[in-house]
């Protein structure tokens, strides 16, 4: 298997739309309560939807919490995001 790089160019910080959210929202129902955490394919599936490619700030905001809309507040706190 191919070891993969992160690119060294990197955007300074990443937002989930609103469109993301909403289908977050929705993979994330998919899954049993306690097992939430298994939409992360998916999420990070439609965050290379929205942004063409998944930088580091995005795996950052999908890994720091099963609840997207937790990742979306948690970035709004952050001056440099949204």
């Amino acid at each position: 298997m191919a070891v993969r790089r992160l690119a060294k160019e990197q955007p300074a910080s990443f937002a989930f739309s609103e469109e993301t959210l909403s289908a977050a929202r929705v993979w994330i129902a998919k899954y049993p309560q306690g097992r939430q955490q298994s939409a992360v394919i998916p999420i990070l599936w439609l965050v290379q939807k929205q942004e063409g490619w998944v930088s580091e700030p995005a795996i950052r905001a999908v890994g720091q919490s099963p609840r997207p809309e937790a990742q979306a507040s948690a970035a709004a706190s952050t001056a440099s995001w949204n």
